[in-house]
């Protein structure tokens, strides 16, 4: 018989999501995932939130004791990101001497913040630096994206998509335009992926290939 369910809510920049029937946490400060296969029932939905049902059992003492889950309901909000409908379709761009001078600029930001540093620091920054908010400029982002593209492999370092998400992130902004960087699960196998998006529209990946993934944190 199975016990009575007591309410849990996460621990602070903890995130999770539920790919098919199972629960996947991300801790942001130690940079790492978790799953509970089958641990999708865990998970109340609410629309755009969701709050943790958890029985009465050593399991939740052992989340608890872990970091992830501490006692007290919340109603607590889903990784908000419009579904993607659409991706760029664009070759490498020209780039002009003021492309150049802000991809240096981008990339001084690396250095700073990206090399040598935790996740958090990655995300802390990220939330830190976003400007004013506008409509999104489709021509001006996809201007960007190409001129990205054309000047990335001249880059010292191409690394991973957190890497190059984090990056063309620091371009758009130094252009003064703005995305939001999503992170998405999927499991079995498992895998984690970041890519930035503007409304529904993706920037730096296909549409086919981030449908794959489920939203764990947008920042």
């Amino acid at each position: 018989m199975r016990s009575s369910p007591s309410s849990w809510r996460l621990a602070p920049d903890r995130h999770v999501a539920v790919c098919g029937n199972d629960l996947v946490l991300l801790d942001v400060a130690a940079g790492n995932y978790s799953c509970i296969p089958d641990g999708g029932e865990l998970l109340q939905d609410l629309g755009e939130h969701f709050s943790l049902e958890i029985p009465e059992s050593t399991f939740g003492d052992a989340l608890a004791e872990a970091g992830w889950i501490t006692r007290g309901f919340a109603a607590q909000p889903r990784a908000a990101l419009r579904r993607p409908a659409r991706s760029l379709s664009i070759e490498a761009g020209k780039a002009s001497a003021q492309d150049v001078w802000r991809m240096g600029q981008a990339l001084i930001d690396v250095a700073a913040h990206y090399h040598g540093r935790s996740f958090a620091h990655l995300i802390a920054t990220a939330r830190q630096r976003r400007p004013v908010q506008g409509a999104a400029d489709v021509q001006a982002l996809a201007h960007q994206v190409g001129v990205f593209r054309a000047l990335l492999p001249w880059a010292p370092f191409q690394g991973v998509c957190l890497y190059r998400s984090f990056l063309l992130l620091n371009l758009l902004r130094h252009a003064g335009l703005d995305a939001v960087w999503a992170f998405g699960v999927r499991t079995w196998p498992f895998e984690a992926h970041c890519w930035l998006q503007a409304g529904d529209l993706v920037l730096d990946d296909h549409l086919d290939h981030v449908a794959g993934y489920t939203p764990i944190l947008v920042v």
